[in-house]
């Protein structure tokens, strides 16, 4: 499916990803997550209660903006083994019968794929945004929540078809600059969304 042809829908299914994993994190973030993420020149300064939403927000962003960088590699890339447009779902399906119905799993098999290739490994390097996968259970598998499985949504969209300016919209909607001025200012940086951001030339 063309993105750029059916740009608002995309853009529509994406926002609601983002919304639905905010809602599936909320109030999981730990003590030791705020220790690690947040950046220590502002300790005492900003609430608990709003470096924890900092956190899911930011968190939320980066699976989001993660999933548009694996599919933006494995579409324009025929030397990677694509897992998430709908070959690789498919195939997924047919060779993992004990975890077919698993799109947790599938999404971190796809993160470890591209971690081990040279040039762009350091964009899936893990950090403490990937350690709330197992909240997304509810929104990526659709043996519990068919209508919402994110993965299956967006599996036919032809990540090829998105022109620059298209991702750049895409992204400004998923990640608008008043989200960026806080959560680049009070958290720790998230590789896949600075490696994305950095190769559209978002600041």
């Amino acid at each position: 499916m063309d993105i750029s042809a059916n740009k608002d829908k995309f853009i529509e299914i994406l926002i609601n990803f983002k919304g639905d994993i905010l809602k599936s994190i909320r109030g999981a973030i730990t003590g030791s997550a705020e220790e690690t993420l947040f950046l220590n020149e502002y300790r005492g300064k900003v609430s608990k209660d709003k470096i924890k939403g900092y956190i899911e927000l930011k968190t939320a962003v980066h699976i989001v903006l993660k999933y548009i960088l694996i599919r933006l590699i494995e579409d324009t890339n025929h030397k990677i083994n694509s897992k998430l447009n709908a070959e690789g779902i498919s195939k997924w399906r047919e060779m993992s019968k004990n975890f077919r119905n698993d799109y947790v799993k599938l999404f971190q098999f796809a993160c470890d794929d591209l971690r081990r290739e040279k040039g762009i490994g350091k964009a899936f390097a893990e950090t403490a945004y990937d350690d709330y996968y197992s909240r997304l259970k509810s929104i990526f598998n659709p043996s519990q929540n068919r209508e919402k499985n994110y993965l299956e949504l967006l599996k036919d969209y032809d990540f090829k078809t998105m022109n620059p300016n298209t991702a750049i919209t895409v992204v400004e909607k998923i990640y608008p600059s008043e989200e960026r001025e806080n959560l680049q200012k009070y958290l720790l940086p998230s590789p896949a969304i600075d490696f994305l951001l950095n190769n559209l030339g978002i600041r």
